[in-house]
């Protein structure tokens, strides 16, 4: 059975929100070491890059987490979603099969996108 996780994470020192859903494919183990480490990784790399490119700061949050995942040797995986918010500007990521549609009255619109 697939495991799926929410974490919510505020800094209010720095502004900084973060929301994320995770779905564990093959056990529940790396939906919840994601979800369990996403602030280390993804929110101190936005706050290190400071004002620069948060984007990238995301990028690497997701590459560290599957990096340290990977040298647990557990088995499992997992797909996510986050939504990080930062000084006024949302930036919405998704790693695997996940996906973040905003919809509103008469539209839908993706915000992320399988690349």
């Amino acid at each position: 059975m697939e495991k799926k996780k929410a974490a919510i994470y505020i800094d209010d020192e720095h502004d900084v929100f973060l929301f994320g859903v995770f779905d564990g494919h093959g056990g529940a183990k790396a939906a919840e070491f994601a979800a369990n480490n996403i602030e280390k990784n993804i929110l101190d790399e936005v706050i290190m890059s400071g004002e620069d490119d948060v984007d990238e700061a995301v990028k690497c949050g997701y590459l560290n987490i599957d990096s340290d995942f990977m040298k647990k040797d557990l088995p499992g995986s997992s797909c996510c979603v986050t939504t990080l918010i930062r000084n006024g500007n949302l930036v919405v990521s998704n790693a695997g099969d996940c996906r973040a549609v905003i919809s509103g009255g008469e539209f839908d619109e993706a915000l992320t996108s399988y690349l």
